[in-house]
């Protein structure tokens, strides 16, 4: 195949044929390379290089636009994993980590006997849910007139199971958390789950499903 020659005018008209910087760079790397090397103020008019300083100042007003650690680290990524290696003390203050519950079984009892629905229980309080699951499923038998052999039984819906997934950051820790969850969404709700956690773009993802 013979070598093509790039020449400003052509490279450019190229160029324009894009709506990305990215887009180009991938789709004609060549014609791309040969404006990085030749014509760089001129690729810089039509994709403007806005890339954005990263302080600590900037992190904790975006930080502060996220109700939790969880939406912050999934939506934010950069701004968070900033914050997290260089000002981890601030991102603390920012989303104070939760201290883990001691449970007893007359304390746990004493909170779920406040619903009357188990699965409003389950949402509201899972670890104390999770706790009498493990310690005393009579107790969830007697609160809420179920089944011996269904006490830790869960009857997923979309909204349970997204709760679920609003906990974790990455899909394979939602996995590993709540299997019951995810395996629920992936086969009722795949669309969900990708939402929830969506695909890193790839030069390959790009390369099948644009153009």
């Amino acid at each position: 195949m013979a070598r093509f020659f790039w020449e400003r005018d052509s490279a450019l008209r190229k160029a324009e044929s894009y709506s990305s910087r990215l887009l180009f760079r991938t789709k004609a790397g060549g014609c791309y390379t040969f404006l990085v090397r030749k014509y760089p103020k001129d690729l810089d008019k039509l994709f403007p290089n806005n890339q954005i300083k990263f302080t600590k100042r900037y992190c904790v007003l975006e930080a502060k636009k996220y109700s939790s650690r969880t939406d912050f680290a999934r939506t934010n990524t950069r701004a968070y994993s900033f914050l997290l290696h260089n000002y981890p003390s601030s991102l603390d203050k920012l989303f104070p980590k939760k201290l883990r519950e001691n449970w007893t079984i007359p304390k746990a009892t004493k909170i779920a006997s406040k619903y009357s629905s188990l699965k409003d229980f389950r949402e509201d309080y899972d670890s104390c849910y999770r706790f009498l699951v493990n310690s005393s499923k009579t107790t969830l038998e007697e609160l809420f007139r179920i089944e011996p052999h269904h006490a830790a039984r869960v009857k997923w819906t979309l909204e349970t199971a997204t709760v679920q997934a609003k906990d974790c950051v990455k899909k394979t820790d939602f996995k590993r958390k709540a299997k019951g969850a995810f395996a629920f969404l992936k086969k009722n709700y795949p669309e969900e789950l990708d939402r929830l956690f969506p695909k890193k773009i790839t030069r390959k993802y790009l390369e099948e499903n644009l153009f």
